[in-house]
């Protein structure tokens, strides 16, 4: 590595278990948490020059990192409060939301002013970046429906705009989704709701709340582990190949939910890997599904691919 001034504010062996959902990770070389879009241009030049790979980390949520650790610079997604502005002529509201704002905190807020369309991602964990690179959704919505444009800076150090549209957002996934922070970092997002009656969107709103507190295991997670089926969702598909329950390490397939591997004490990222591995064979045997996964590993080396998937 070139020799070269680290700046105070980067954090050194940042323990990553502190810092994602499943709270399993070894430290993370360099952390940093940019308060403005100069400060972020400055952090991944320097990352660039020091041949440090970079990733930006929102909530935690839907990530796996490995038990060494990461060896590059993670940069937490700049957050703050949403504005709120008023669109003339049609009843409804624009909200400008900084990536790095909390997903739920936003449903929760517009739901109770009577802003309907982010009812379903009451709940959800994760910030609103996270949200939009995987086209986040459940209960029959999703991100791309209210969704109208972001805002990313550039290799180039400019910020862009882009519409919706341009982000290719299908399930799970977006553009945008695998591509290094340092050719786009996702800063922003605007979204459009819809007026409704107050009463009725925190109704449906706790509704979802309600469903998924039932539905969802109560230890560490990182969500969702594989992608739903068009006709069938995962876990159904998992806990039929009788796997529900099962426990690698500390990792543990639930018994409340199959499609969740739980933290139930000190898991490690090898001991997840070998239920992700697992789950693929036995379910690829059973009934010649290859289940993909929607968790992110990152830091592992290559692209990763289901282990039955290649």
């Amino acid at each position: 590595m070139t020799s070269l001034s680290i700046p105070q504010r980067w954090q050194r062996d940042v323990p990553l278990a502190r810092l994602t959902t499943w709270r399993i990770g070894g430290p993370a070389r360099f952390l940093t948490a940019p308060a403005t879009v100069d400060e972020l241009r400055t952090d991944l030049a320097l990352a660039a020059r020091l041949e440090l790979p970079v990733f930006a980390l929102g909530g935690g949520s839907n990530l796996l990192f490995p038990d060494a650790g990461y060896p590059g610079l993670l940069v937490r997604v700049p957050a703050g409060r949403p504005r709120f502005e008023t669109v003339a002529g049609n009843g409804g509201i624009a909200i400008d939301v900084p990536a790095g704002a909390a997903l739920s905190a936003l449903a929760q807020e517009s739901a109770r002013d009577g802003w309907s369309g982010l009812e379903w991602a009451g709940g959800i964990p994760g910030t609103i970046g996270g949200a939009v690179i995987n086209n986040a959704g459940a209960y029959g919505g999703e991100i791309a429906d209210a969704l109208r444009s972001v805002s990313v800076l550039a290799p180039d150090g400019a910020v862009e705009t882009w519409e919706a549209a341009r982000l290719g957002l299908v399930y799970r996934c977006s553009v945008l989704k695998g591509r290094e922070p340092t050719e786009l970092f996702l800063l922003a997002a605007r979204f459009a709701l819809v007026a409704g009656n107050p009463e009725e969107t925190a109704r449906r709103l706790c509704d979802c709340q309600e469903r998924r507190a039932t539905r969802i295991p109560c230890e560490p997670s990182c969500g969702s582990v594989f992608h739903n089926l068009p006709d069938r969702p995962a876990g159904r598909i998992i806990q039929e190949a009788g796997l529900s329950g099962r426990c690698i390490g500390d990792a543990q397939i639930s018994p409340q939910h199959a499609n969740f591997i739980v933290n139930t004490g000190a898991a490690r990222a090898s001991d997840v890997l070998a239920l992700i591995e697992l789950v693929g064979q036995v379910v690829f045997e059973q009934t010649g599904i290859r289940l993909e996964l929607e968790a992110q590993l990152v830091g592992f080396g290559g692209p990763q691919r289901h282990p039955s998937n290649p």
